[in-house]
């Protein structure tokens, strides 16, 4: 398997109108340079409940690179810095996973 950098984070958003735009300014990363895979989604309505399994927060974003220096020049990429600064106020919460494989 070949070696990604993975970028996970998840939104904790104020409404679901705020989820809706979120997911919409979101789809504007796929644009940068770097990225392997991306992937946008909502937590999965699952019919197990397990106590460990949060799902509270509204949007998830993953995003894949080849190497952390991809992810490193993702973060100050134009199109992501617009991003927070457009969307930044629709958030109460955003928590971040990265890691390697």
């Amino acid at each position: 398997m070949k070696k990604q950098f993975i970028h996970q984070v998840l939104f904790w958003t104020k409404n679901e109108a705020d989820t809706v735009a979120l997911i919409k300014g979101l789809e504007s990363l796929k644009a940068i340079q770097g990225i392997n895979t991306f992937l946008i989604g909502k937590p999965a309505n699952n019919s197990h409940k397990f106590e460990m399994v949060d799902n509270s927060y509204q949007v998830a974003l993953l995003i894949g690179f080849n190497a952390e220096v991809h992810r490193d020049q993702y973060e100050t990429d134009p199109i992501h810095t617009k991003l927070i600064a457009d969307f930044h106020l629709l958030w109460e919460k955003v928590v971040v996973y990265d890691f390697t494989n």
